[in-house]
């Protein structure tokens, strides 16, 4: 039986190779994304959310996550996120 970083892997080999297969898949995008914040790999889930937020076509459920999660960071840890995710941030945001 696999073990839990076993499974883990497989599923990001798995979906690495459906997005790259189905790039304009929105929802298959917004749900590995998803799935990777879920399981605690915030790094993933941001790098497959971006797109979406670019194209401003993000869920609101996956909207809602990732500010969230950017609200419990630290600050200099949210300049961080802006400096790669400027998207991420709600206009209002970036103005302050």
């Amino acid at each position: 039986m696999a073990t839990t970083g076993q499974r883990e892997e497989q599923f990001r080999e798995r979906a690495v190779k459906q997005v790259k297969s189905n790039p304009q898949n929105d929802s298959l995008r917004a749900f590995v994304g998803s799935e990777f914040m879920y399981g605690g790999r915030m790094d993933l889930g941001y790098e497959f959310s971006h797109p979406l937020f670019e194209q401003e076509k993000a869920p609101k459920d996956v909207e809602k996550l990732i500010h969230t999660e950017i609200g419990y960071q630290s600050y200099e840890r949210k300049k961080e996120l802006y400096r790669q995710y400027p998207e991420f941030f709600w206009t209002s945001w970036r103005r302050n």
